[in-house]
């Protein structure tokens, strides 16, 4: 998969007699550079600024936009000054002056870099000049680009000249840039220039010389730049003097050689960043040859593979959006290292005509992944901080999936225009994560009917990330464990999936590291497929310990559509805030907090209204084209709650619009025992087509018309002996009957049994309280070939290593069990 179009060009650059072939350079949207060419050289010098630029600026007057970025705007002509895109206010002003400053000295103590700021009312700082300075930085890097393709493209020497007038000016001030730290609603903070990690006040990378982050700190595209006036033989000479005898060495080691020195300090993190480091460091090696770079890159680059997928191809943190960052910049890395070979002298490995697509076959695995883990529509699914608004292609057919390492699941049914999809979650927390184990999204007739909110960057990110934004049970009204007792980890234990059938799929998933000081936190789900277009699914959550279990359904995040409620929600509630819980007020994303005290997630909820539920009652959702009704299965003695919640989504990334755009929502609650939550979800285009749901006997029974007008029963029965349906319509499910016991080896692929096993399309493996289910290939007797690599090796018969992510050693005994089921089924 190719994300950038590529030159189709192998240059050589001639270092003395050192033949180096040169990195094939992204071919860049150019700008317009009429007013560089207009300048003297002087007058391009002198808009390099004197000091490194602030990213993270607000507006002290309107507060537009979230996080403090791409408030302000700067562009040519401007000076130090800066405009907010969302009110017009161009500062400094006489209201909001930058009258405060910081004073920088350099390492030698011989000069002084000024940074002035307008200091807020609550102490916030604007750093308005250096925002302008920022911007002015990333325009002068795209011009120099420009200017050297027009070099390339035309031999017109004038652009070279202001390309190198660039390059050499920055390599002259960049080793005296500051270091700094910005971050949103932080205090800035500056460190000496040639100061090298550890900071102490921050992480690694947090750091930066050149931009806002150290991972983007070394400049690739003024290395294109660099290299395209070498490969045309450009002449340095040709600025006169301005830069010294050798402004070519000057830039070499004043600009790339400072910055990728400044940034491979840092230690290797293996982050979700790290790729765009290392493609930068391949491409400014291979620019101004030195291999060292390109090595250095490769070794990080093949440490990152081997550490930070799991098993199934999943990029380690559980978001999609993530996960497709990683990869892409991996195979970014990868291209720009393409065909590279080391010069002559070079000791240590040799590349030759190196090809890291080939050697890292993991990467076909993660695309695969990648482009399997979408909504019908094309959209990435939405679980932990994943972009609602991300696309792939979009499926004809939906098909169920599973995805044991990550901790994700599919249900689908249906295709063309009626396909269901229905999402499961019990990833753990690694990072960009949810406290959302056991929560599942409902997509049907092209919309997410029960959403997961995803990724966001406003203040209210404490509602899409806390357990109670989520369809799933809340325990006393705190979110799920941020960490499981004793690891970073709070995943789940997959009990069984099963997507055999071509009528039921089903999943029952043990969620309880999520709270782990429940008893019992399972949720068993069926997708019912009674015919195409006519898809429901039957959800049973059982939950125990504890005191109060809030059950949390909510509305679409992408249209404000209608809810009613047949229940008689006539008395208001207040607020569903706990007295302990806090209300503190929202100044951006970092206001996040899983336990309550300061911000807790359930002031959200707005316009509550309450009543008894009893009997089964039903909440029907009706927007644009889609409605889904829930015909809800209360425990004895449990309240029923109707409220607004944030939609998030349709505000984008503007901090201002959150009120605007609200859906609805319900929540069941029961209090002083066990909860056996049942509900029944019907999505449905144009009127509802489920005649009634029952509860008799220990059975669910689910009546429904077809088309043609013929009506179906079916009786459906969830116990710890699994799920078994019988339908009017002459079908019936079951689980099967479980066959168990000992594995005797595993690895990879391939599961050795201590006696023959039943023909199923899954196992599932247990270690100790460690649960796995997979996907069965193939059994002969008892071998079982997987249909995916496992990710762990068996050491002995009660103890096994994760050789992925997350390498968690495994202990215990290790059982299999698979569930055989009758001739008829």
């Amino acid at each position: 998969m190719r994300h950038l179009i590529f030159g189709c060009f192998i240059a050589t650059v001639l270092f003395g007699q050192v033949s180096f072939a040169a990195a094939p350079a992204p071919v860049r949207t150019p700008i317009d550079v009429s007013p560089l060419m207009k300048m003297s050289l002087d007058e391009v010098a002198a808009q390099v600024p004197l000091g490194s630029g602030f990213f993270f600026i607000g507006c002290p007057k309107c507060d537009g936009g979230s996080q403090e970025a791409n408030v302000l705007r700067w562009q040519l002509g401007m000076g130090d000054t800066v405009r907010c895109r969302f009110c017009g206010t161009t500062y400094p002003n006489a209201q909001f002056p930058d009258d405060k400053e910081k004073r920088i000295a350099s390492p030698d103590k011989k000069t002084v870099l000024v940074y002035k700021y307008y200091q807020g009312p609550t102490g916030r700082q604007y750093f308005y000049q250096a925002h302008a300075w920022f911007e002015r930085t990333m325009w002068l890097r795209a011009g120099a680009l420009t200017l050297a393709t027009d070099f390339r493209n035309t031999r017109d020497p004038n652009s070279a000249d202001r390309a190198a007038t660039i390059l050499a000016r920055f390599a002259q001030v960049v080793p005296g840039y500051p270091v700094k730290f910005d971050f949103p609603f932080k205090q800035k903070l500056f460190y000496p220039a040639d100061k090298l990690w550890p900071y102490g006040d921050f992480d690694s990378y947090r750091g930066s010389k050149f931009d806002w982050w150290g991972y983007h700190d070394i400049p690739s595209d003024l290395a294109q730049a660099f290299q395209m006036l070498d490969e045309g033989q450009y002449d340095f000479k040709r600025l006169g003097g301005r830069f010294g005898d050798d402004p070519r060495r000057l830039i070499v080691d004043g600009l790339f050689r400072t910055l990728v020195k400044f940034t491979a300090a840092n230690p290797e993190t293996a982050h979700n960043m790290s790729p765009r480091m290392y493609r930068e460091m391949i491409i400014t090696g291979r620019a101004i040859g030195e291999p060292a770079y390109v090595h250095d890159a490769v070794d990080r680059f093949r440490g990152l593979v081997a550490k930070r997928f799991f098993a199934d191809g999943w990029w380690m943190e559980g978001a999609p959006s993530y996960h497709k960052q990683t990869v892409t910049n991996l195979e970014y890395a990868a291209e720009v290292a393409r065909g590279y070979t080391d010069p002559p002298g070079w000791t240590g490995e040799k590349f030759a005509n190196l090809d890291l697509m080939r050697e890292v076959p993991l990467l076909a695995r993660a695309n695969k992944a990648m482009n399997e883990g979408v909504l019908p529509d094309g959209r990435m699914i939405p679980v932990n901080d994943t972009w609602w608004h991300g696309t792939l292609a979009p499926t004809s057919v939906s098909q169920s999936r599973l995805w044991p390492c990550m901790g994700q699941a599919l249900l689908g049914a249906g295709s063309g225009a009626t396909q269901t999809c229905l999402g499961l979650n019990w990833s753990g927390n690694y990072g960009h994560s949810h406290m959302d184990n056991g929560s599942i999204f409902l997509y049907a007739f092209g919309h997410e009917l029960l959403p997961d909110i995803g990724y966001t960057h406003t203040r209210w990110r404490n509602y899409a990330v806390n357990s109670a934004g989520h369809n799933m049970v809340v325990v006393d009204e705190q979110s799920a464990a941020e960490k499981g007792p004793g690891k970073d980890s709070t995943a789940g234990n997959l009990l069984w999936f099963d997507a055999g059938d071509p009528r039921v799929k089903m999943i029952d998933l043990d969620a309880r590291p999520a709270y782990p000081d429940a008893t019992t936190y399972r949720r068993r789900l069926a997708l019912v497929h009674a015919a195409e277009g006519f898809d429901y699914v039957v959800d049973r959550f059982d939950v125990e310990g504890g005191r109060i279990h809030d059950f949390f359904l909510h509305g679409s995040a992408d249209q404000q559509g209608k809810l009613d409620v047949s229940l008689p929600m006539s008395a208001a509630v207040k607020t569903l805030v706990p007295s302990w819980g806090g209300r503190g007020r929202y100044v951006g994303e970092g206001d996040i907090d899983y336990v309550g005290k300061k911000f807790h997630v359930y002031d959200f909820l707005t316009d509550i209204a309450s009543s008894k539920a009893e009997g089964v009652w039903t909440a029907t959702w009706t927007y644009a084209g889609s409605a889904l009704r829930a015909h809800m299965i209360p425990p004895t003695g449990s309240v029923a709650y109707r409220y607004r919640a944030p939609m998030i989504r349709q505000a984008g990334a503007i901090d201002a619009d959150l009120p605007k755009y609200i859906t609805t929502g319900i929540m069941q609650r029961h209090e002083g025992g066990p909860s056996a939550f049942e509900a029944v979800y019907e999505p449905f285009r144009d009127a509802p087509w489920i005649r009634s749901v029952k509860a008799e006997k220990g059975q669910i029974v689910v009546a429904y018309t077809l088309p043609g007008g013929r009506s179906v029963s079916d009786k459906i029965k969830i116990d710890d002996n699994g799920l078994s349906i019988v339908s009017s319509a002459g079908w019936k499910y079951e689980t099967g009957k479980p066959v168990g016991g000992a594995v005797v080896a595993l690895k990879a692929a391939d599961l050795k049994l201590d006696k023959p096993a039943p023909k199923a399309s899954a196992v599932r493996v247990r270690f100790g309280n460690r649960s796995f289910v997979f996907p069965v290939q193939s059994v002969q007797g008892d071998a079982v070939k997987l249909a995916m690599d496992s990710g762990i090796e068996m050491q002995s018969p009660e103890s096994a290593a994760q050789v992925a992510f997350p390498h968690d050693k495994l202990s215990g005994p290790i059982t299999w069990t698979m569930y055989e089921k009758g001739s008829d089924e």
